[in-house]
């Protein structure tokens, strides 16, 4: 199976989610939390699909912690999933090496 890059999904708006959450929760098989160049996003394994978490508004959500992304999965009952944190630096690190520049 070709990996596709998360930001190229499908987007699952969240109402979708949830419902699946609600009365399929045997659909979502897993989670991936992943880094991006924008933020941390959740990917979906629903069924034989990935599909991108969205936001109510339209378009893809992004987090800014793995603590609110997490938040989101167990809200819906998402006990289990991975993450891929390649490339991610938490903001304390960022703030800290910011002010060693200055």
């Amino acid at each position: 199976m070709v990996e596709m890059e998360p930001l190229s999904l499908e987007v699952l708006p969240p109402s979708h989610f949830k419902a699946f959450a609600k009365n399929a929760p045997h659909e979502i098989k897993g989670a991936v939390i992943e880094n991006t160049e924008r933020g941390l996003v959740i990917v979906l394994h629903v069924g034989n699909e990935r599909r991108i978490l969205g936001q109510y508004r339209g378009g893809i959500r992004f987090f800014r912690s793995f603590d609110g992304a997490a938040a989101v999965l167990r809200q819906h009952g998402v006990l289990h999933w991975t993450a891929n944190a390649k490339g991610w630096i938490p903001r304390t690190l960022e703030a800290k090496e910011r002010s060693s520049d200055g």
